[in-house]
């Protein structure tokens, strides 16, 4: 970025990009709707001198966006900035809730004629990535193919795994050796010294709260491995993490991505045992995860492209690719990762804590977004209530894009429907081939489910000398059983629906 500064006072920072062509305007504290409309003017006379096209509107540091604000930027700036040729702005969110609450409301409401695009975003380099794009006609459904995109090309876990931003790294070694003692009162010793200050957690911006959150985590794990609820022995930590939770839109504990595709390489690495099972686990999610999320794009540009179309079978067959990388490291987990292990030592660090009187599951497999490739494939549609419970359960574990995505699908025709009705209102062969190979991706889940089903029968063994009866994410295998046999159900509806019409074809 190549930033000239315009304008700044207390209230905003206004400066111009000349490779991106866009008025920036980083804003803070408790701005007035005069203090708003002075620095909206101000860039409205700019823009239209120098014939911007885009605007990056920094809220992260806002305090508020008053009533009287979103008025003025819906009824007077944002028309005003459309006429004079603004094509995008992009809004990097505030961390208050209510502030970004309050600009998500107001960017829906605004209905314009068409040529503005407001998109919101969590981080600063998606609305960069975004504003560098080029211009094109652009819908809901394309904003969350860009959205998945542009999050994969951030390489967040890059940034987050250079991160030591409380001095964990010349512990490390030590936290499995506390575990292996029971050595509680050293864990709860050392994350008492190394927490935050409020001070300081003021500043880390969002990726030192997933790094720091990715390292209390560890010890919350440990501390509660020994019967020690972690807020009760450390108060003040439930500040520390409400804090982190704000800062990153995740749940205040550590998540599946904070333990594995976040945590560092090699002697760094945040482990609750000196066990190579458990870097095996590690590695086995650290692999599926980048896996899962381009299969999931893949989906969501089928979802957007005629079922007659030749690319729809190129589509199916790349998703198909991507998803066997997650089948490889479920197959690698079930080889190499003892069941006697993980029942009777690792299971334990994945215990809920008690936060704000409520129960907080801590790392598991099951915050792998399988559920919302699922929710695309097949399941969107399907309303049992505790299979839809199950799978709400899980999204805020998962970033902010996942849980558009799945929102924005459900209800919807999931692939899998679409392919059902369109082999019956327009049988020709390429709908027919489409289906075909889309089925074969169907097919593939079953080389994923089978496997994971077993590892975690397999462990169940261990129930009645562990006492543990359900999974880190607190259901029992009954739940995958019952996905098992409603993948199954619409697996073999589409092929019944195939082979119908191919009898029928052979018929004639």
């Amino acid at each position: 970025m190549k930033q000239t500064d315009l304008m700044k006072d207390e209230w905003c920072h206004i400066w111009y990009d000349s490779e991106l062509n866009a008025i920036g305007a980083n804003w803070q504290g408790f701005p007035k709707v005069r203090h708003v409309r002075e620095s909206c003017e101000f860039m409205s006379s700019f823009i239209k001198e120098n014939n911007v096209k885009h605007h990056y509107s920094n809220q992260l540091n806002l305090k508020v966006l008053s009533k009287e604000v979103g008025e003025y930027l819906n009824s007077d700036w944002f028309p005003n900035v459309e006429k004079l040729g603004l094509e995008r702005i992009a809004v990097l969110v505030s961390f208050d809730p209510y502030v970004k609450a309050a600009m998500n409301k107001v960017n829906k409401s605004y209905l314009g004629n068409g040529d503005l695009e407001i998109f919101t975003f969590g981080l600063e380099k998606e609305c960069l990535n975004w504003l560098k794009v080029s211009r094109s006609p652009i819908d809901e459904t394309q904003q969350l193919v860009n959205k998945i995109s542009a999050f994969q090309m951030l390489k967040v876990e890059e940034e987050v795994k250079k991160l030591d931003p409380l001095g964990i790294d010349e512990y490390v070694s030590l936290i499995p050796k506390l575990n292996a003692d029971g050595d509680a009162d050293g864990l709860v010793s050392l994350l008492s010294r190394k927490l935050p200050t409020p001070e300081q957690l003021d500043g880390f911006d969002f990726y030192t709260s997933l790094a720091s959150m990715r390292d209390i985590g560890i010890f919350l794990g440990s501390i509660k491995r020994h019967d020690i609820e972690p807020i009760e022995a450390i108060p003040h930590l439930e500040y520390v993490l409400d804090e982190l939770s704000r800062k990153t839109n995740l749940p205040p504990r550590d998540t599946l991505l904070h333990y594995t595709v976040w945590n560092p390489d090699g002697h760094r690495k945040r482990r609750y045992t000196s066990v190579k099972d458990e870097l095996d686990l590690m590695h086995s999610v650290t692999e599926s995860f980048p896996a899962m999320e381009g299969a999931i794009d893949h989906l969501i540009k089928l979802h957007h492209t005629p079922i007659d179309s030749p690319y729809y079978e190129e589509l199916c067959e790349k998703a198909g690719a991507d998803f066997k990388h997650v089948i490889q490291a479920i197959v690698f987990a079930h080889r190499t990762v003892s069941p006697e292990f993980f029942a009777r030592e690792l299971r334990f660090y994945y215990d809920p804590i008690v936060f704000n009187n409520e129960e907080l599951i801590g790392p598991g497999a099951v915050e792998l977004p399988m559920f919302v490739y699922d929710h695309l494939l097949w399941s969107s549609q399907i309303m049992n209530e505790e299979y839809v419970e199950f799978k709400t359960k899980y999204l805020p574990f998962n970033l902010s894009f996942m849980r558009d995505i799945y929102d924005f699908y459900s209800g919807k025709e999931s692939l899998v429907d679409v392919a059902i009705r369109m082999l019956e209102e327009k049988p020709n062969d390429q709908v027919v081939a489409s289906s075909q190979a889309l089925l074969k991706l169907c097919n593939m889940q079953k080389s994923f489910r089978m496997p994971h089903k077993k590892l975690a029968e397999e462990s169940y063994k261990y129930q009645e000398e562990t006492g543990q009866d359900k999974g880190s994410g607190g259901y029992s295998t009954d739940i995958l059983q019952f996905i098992l046999e409603a993948n199954s159900q619409r697996i073999d509806s589409l092929s019944s629906s195939i082979n119908k019409l191919t009898q029928i074809k052979e018929t004639n």
